[in-house]
Formats: structure tokens, C-alpha cells, sequence
């Protein structure tokens, strides 16, 4: 087949930029577009075809979102199926990294940021409106079309199966921060559950016996894992537990006036419920992951299960290494367990 034709004289009703973009896709599945690699420069498939730079440009758009070409900067348009994956420049040396705009992770962004400069990938951001389910969607399709691998964190809007088909279709994926039994899928996370069985044993240790657990109607992945951590530390101290001693409710205001009766001395948090209240008299322990503000470290003794998060961002991009060199997907999970830090 031969690239330069009169495309203005091609019976069609279509717009130049779409007779441009099918003959330029009928010459990369030709022979001897495969053997050439690549495509001219713009400007020389402007003077070819006698159109107008925008018309190449519209062009040339299309081919890359089907990851048919890969533009190069100073470097030209190369056809994917030539393209050297060890070539650091190529669309299979681009890891993608889909993450909520508000994540308190940029510490983990930064590591993965410095594990792809050290491995020789390209690095690729993109951000989302964490309670925007399309948003994030479109963030990911985005990522798809221009990297070789995403690293994704996803909202808890997306359901499973959106994002699932990413991975079981063989695209390289890796998760950060969820951790799914029954389902086989490239992750790095905190251990939550170990986390939380942790703090409770810290907290038994420190003579607590009444233990009184906030949950979180929430469905992520991280508050489940954190509720069975506590329970089944409870149920291996040999300590009781009991539907009343759930506190599900996201409104703290009344919360004193559940614990006046004295009859919890810690308090299991499997998510932030904020407490700012003092209780008078009481002695009171709470355990929960990552943060506690400054007042209730005045209303409680505190202890805290800490995450790893410059870990978990360089363990993320280990495993899109290898999963990406491996040429198949090895469902691989790793769990970082946190640290457990007294404030008090």
C-alpha cells in the first residue's frame, strides 16, 4: 500500500480528518507500514495529502486513542506494534497513576513517583473528584489509552466490576490500598485487620476489659477488615462482645451520654469518628488508625496504628515491575503490617 494519496478525491462524505485517519490506519495494517514503524512528521503528511496541520492533528488524535501510534516527543509517531517495550519512551514504559484528588497520600504518590524515575518508567497522574463515580471512570479510561499500567485507587463508588474487567482482560493493574478476599487481583495494602488486632492487644495489655467498638456503615474495604481485626482479637482475649456494644452512629453528639454509665474503658474506632467531648471521671483508652486531634488526645489516652504510606507507594510500583515484565497477570497481594504507637 502507498501512504500518499489525493484523500480529497476519495468518494466520501466524510470530514478530511476522517478519510486522513482510515487511510492512515489501512497503512499501519499493511505490510509495509508494519515494516516502515512509523509515520511521517506532520508537516510532511500535510504536504502529502495537501491538508492543513489541524487536519493531520485530528487525525493522528483517533489513531492514539486506539493505541494504534505512540508520538514521541523529538522523536517522531511510531507504530505500537514496532515499538521496543524496554525503549523508555514507549507507551509500554508509562505507568499511570489514578488516585483521588482530596487522598491524604501524596507521600505515597512521591515514592511512586521516584520508583518509576529509578525503574525508568514514565510517570502519569491523574486525579479524580473522590465522590464523582464518572469522574473517576473517565480518569482510569484516560490512563488506559496513554500508559502501560495503571496503579489505582479506587473510589468506593466504583463498583468492583468497572475496574475489575481492567485486570481480567490483562492489563497490567495494580490496586493501592484495598485488599479483596475471593478475588484475584494485583494489590498493595495496610494490613487492617492485623492492624486492629494489634491495637487490641495493646490495649489489653494496659488493664482495658470493657471494650465499646464505632463502626462505620460505610462499605470500603479498610473499615470491614478493621471490625474483624477487633472482633476476633476480642474473641481470642476470652472478652465478651455484644450487639450493644456497637456504636454505629457517625453523629458523636450524643456519644457521652451513651458512655456515662461507666461502662466501657476503650474504645475501638474502626474509621475517625471525632470525639470532642471530655468525659469527666473517666479514664478512657481509644485506639484507632493514623490521626487523633489534639482534643481527643485531651479526652482519651491514645493509641494509634500507623501506616506505612512511603511503603506502600514503592511496594505498589515494585509489583507493576513485575507485573508488567512478567507478561501475565500473578494476582499477587502484599499487606504491610502498621505500627503501634502509644500517645500518652
Amino acid at each position: 500500500m502507498v501512504l500518499k494519496k489525493d484523500i480529497k478525491k476519495m468518494r466520501s462524505a466524510q470530514p478530511l480528518y476522517i478519510r486522513l485517519y482510515e487511510h492512515l490506519r489501512q497503512f499501519i495494517d499493511s505490510e509495509i507500514g508494519r515494516k516502515a514503524g512509523r509515520l511521517p512528521t506532520e508537516m510532511e503528511l500535510c504536504r502529502m495529502f495537501g491538508v492543513s496541520r489541524n487536519t493531520v492533528s485530528q487525525a493522528l488524535s483517533m489513531l492514539e486513542e486506539e493505541q494504534l501510534i505512540c508520538r514521541i516527543k523529538h522523536r517522531g509517531t511510531f507504530l505500537t506494534t514496532s515499538i521496543n517495550e524496554f525503549d523508555p519512551q514507549s507507551i509500554r514504559r508509562t505507568i499511570g497513576v489514578v488516585f483521588p484528588d482530596s487522598s491524604p497520600w501524596n507521600s505515597a504518590i512521591a515514592a511512586i513517583r521516584k520508583g518509576c524515575r529509578d525503574l525508568g518508567y514514565d510517570f502519569r497522574l491523574y486525579t479524580y473528584v473522590w465522590d464523582d463515580r464518572l469522574d473517576a471512570l473517565a480518569k482510569i479510561e484516560q490512563a488506559r489509552k496513554f500508559s502501560g499500567g495503571i496503579i489505582l485507587y479506587p473510589s468506593y463508588k466504583c463498583a468492583k466490576n468497572e475496574w475489575m474487567l481492567l485486570q481480567s482482560g490483562g492489563y497490567p493493574l495494580v490496586l493501592f490500598d484495598l485488599n479483596f478476599s475471593g478475588w484475584d487481583c494485583n494489590s498493595v495494602a495496610t494490613d487492617h485487620y492485623q492492624g486492629a488486632y494489634a491495637l487490641t492487644e495493646a490495649l489489653y495489655n494496659k488493664g482495658c476489659r470493657r471494650f465499646c467498638l464505632l463502626t462505620d456503615s460505610r462499605k470500603i474495604s479498610s473499615v470491614k477488615l478493621r471490625k474483624n481485626g477487633f472482633l476476633q482479637a476480642l474473641e481470642d482475649l476470652g472478652i465478651e462482645h455484644h450487639p450493644e456494644d456497637e456504636w454505629m452512629e457517625l453523629n458523636m453528639e450524643n456519644f457521652p451520654e451513651f458512655l456515662r454509665n461507666g461502662r466501657y474503658d476503650a474504645l475501638l474506632d474502626t474509621s475517625k469518628h471525632l470525639i470532642n467531648n471530655p468525659f469527666p471521671g473517666k479514664n478512657l483508652y481509644l485506639a484507632r488508625f493514623d490521626i487523633a486531634t489534639e482534643t481527643e488526645k485531651e479526652c482519651c489516652k491514645t493509641v494509634l496504628a500507623l501506616q506505612h504510606i512511603p511503603a506502600l507507594g514503592s511496594n505498589a510500583i515494585n509489583l507493576m515491575k513485575t507485573v508488567m515484565r512478567s507478561g501475565a497477570v500473578p494476582s499477587r497481594k502484599i499487606l504491610i503490617a502498621p505500627e503501634i504507637q502509644e500517645l500518652f
